[in-house]
């Protein structure tokens, strides 16, 4: 038994004409393509606007959701190390916590360990955190 299988866009075109035999095969003719290609592609039919549109939107919600809180953080970690001062009690972003006894303009000369013998010159972007040791 011979089985050919055809795929047409116009069942009328197929097997030669209406012939079940199975062994004929018909021609189709290609149908005109409309609309300059059809819109095949991943976004089908969707103008350049919409895709630009959609682009606009999937950045900004970047932007509201990733980078804005990221800098509202930066901007107050940096206003707390702006207003240290001489005596404040600090933790370091190794986890050393410490006592500023000395400022200048980008360090500070910082106390550690428990008898306060220890005196270490970080920079000021080093605080991470202003309180007390448990």
């Amino acid at each position: 038994m011979n089985h050919t299988v055809i795929l047409a866009a116009d069942p009328a075109l197929t097997l030669g004409g209406g012939g079940a035999t199975g062994t004929e095969v018909g021609t189709a003719a290609a149908a005109p393509v409309e609309n300059g290609g059809g819109g095949g592609g991943f976004f089908g039919n969707v103008d350049l606007t919409t895709i630009l549109l959609m682009y606009a939107a999937i950045i900004g919600m970047a932007w509201f959701l990733l980078i804005r809180p990221q800098r509202k953080q930066q901007k107050a970690m940096r206003e707390m190390q702006e207003a240290l001062k001489v005596g404040d009690n600090i933790v370091t972003s190794s986890g050393i916590y410490g006592t500023i006894v000395e400022s200048g303009i980008e360090t500070f000369t910082v106390e550690f360990g428990s008898p306060k013998s220890v005196r270490i010159p970080i920079t000021k972007s080093h605080v991470v955190a202003v309180k007390e040791p448990k």
